[in-house]
């Protein structure tokens, strides 16, 4: 899910807060603007902390700006299981085996 939070928000007390909600795995700061902190959050198989996540950010006094549900394609969730999405270093022609 993406959470963005507005206000007078602290990005670090705000991956915190949500970090320690039940059923979370994850959480990724993904943009920090001025008055705008959006975080990629990761649920545990098979939990949805959605709820959770709202409450903690609204009792912190922090402005829930969005709360909502990313989905990855397939083609994300192979590349991120595999780990065919990493970068790997080119080796020149020149120092290929032979």
């Amino acid at each position: 899910m993406q959470v963005s939070t507005g206000g007078a928000a602290d990005a670090l007390a705000v991956r915190q807060r949500i970090e320690q909600v039940p059923g979370v795995s994850k959480v990724v700061e993904r943009t920090a603007e001025p008055e705008l902190l959006t975080f990629e959050v990761d649920s545990l198989p098979g939990q949805s902390a959605r709820a959770d996540v709202a409450r903690a950010v609204v009792q912190s006094g922090w402005n829930l700006i969005e709360l909502r549900s990313v989905v990855q394609s397939l083609e994300d969730v192979f590349l991120e299981l595999t780990g065919a999405g990493t970068q790997i270093a080119a080796v020149p022609a020149s120092e290929s085996v032979q």
